[in-house]
Parts: structure tokens; C-alpha cells; sequence
């Protein structure tokens, strides 16, 4: 265990109070980090694309 089994309730106990709401969020801010993570890679595809192509 990485953190002690207190400072894990004390993290999660408020949470579950409003679970539903957080989960929500959670999942949503998972989405948006998926989404914003794949754009940076297809930027980042294309800037080297277009640095190979235009060094060629």
C-alpha cells in the first residue's frame, strides 16, 4: 500500500456522499483527457510529417 489505509478514507469518505455527481465528473474529465491526449498525438504526427517532408 502506497498510502495508509486513513488518509484513503479520509480521501474517499467526502466523496461518497455526492458519489454520483463525482462519478459524472470523473468520466468526463476522463473523456476530455482521452480526447485532449489524441490530439496532442495527431499534432504531434503532423508537425513530423511536415518536418520530414519539408527537410526532404
Amino acid at each position: 500500500m502506497l498510502f495508509p489505509a486513513s488518509v484513503l478514507a479520509a480521501y474517499w469518505t467526502p466523496r461518497m456522499r455526492n458519489a454520483r455527481r463525482i462519478h459524472r465528473a470523473k468520466h468526463l474529465a476522463d473523456y476530455v483527457f482521452a480526447v485532449a491526449c489524441i490530439l496532442m498525438a495527431m499534432i504531434r504526427v503532423f508537425i513530423a510529417n511536415a518536418l520530414t517532408s519539408s527537410w526532404s
